[in-house]
């Protein structure tokens, strides 16, 4: 672990990817990270069931940024180059 304590993180995302790294980070308390959450890309893809909070959609992040103030962003989305580049955009405009 590191020496500041775990590391406050959030998922973008709810792929197949985002939910086998949620589990993992959720089968290792007191481990490095600690996951606060995902935000899902949009309304429309709400899963059934997650085994973390849903805090979201994208069209979300700067607020869930200022309010949860993550130390690391782990980005696991299906359609990821585009779609980045244009909320981080938008995102940097909000904070």
């Amino acid at each position: 672990m590191r020496a500041g304590g775990a590391e406050r993180t959030l998922i973008l995302g709810t792929t197949p990817l985002a939910r086998r790294l949620a589990e993992l980070i959720r089968s290792r308390p007191g481990g490095d990270y600690a996951l606060l959450g995902i935000v899902r890309e949009s309304d429309d893809t709400a899963p059934r069931s997650f085994p973390c909070p849903l805090l979201g959609t994208l069209d979300d992040l700067g607020r869930l940024l200022r309010e949860h103030k993550p130390q690391r962003v782990i980005v696991a989305l299906v359609e990821r180059r585009r779609r980045l580049r244009n909320l981080l955009t938008v995102t940097a405009r909000e904070l």
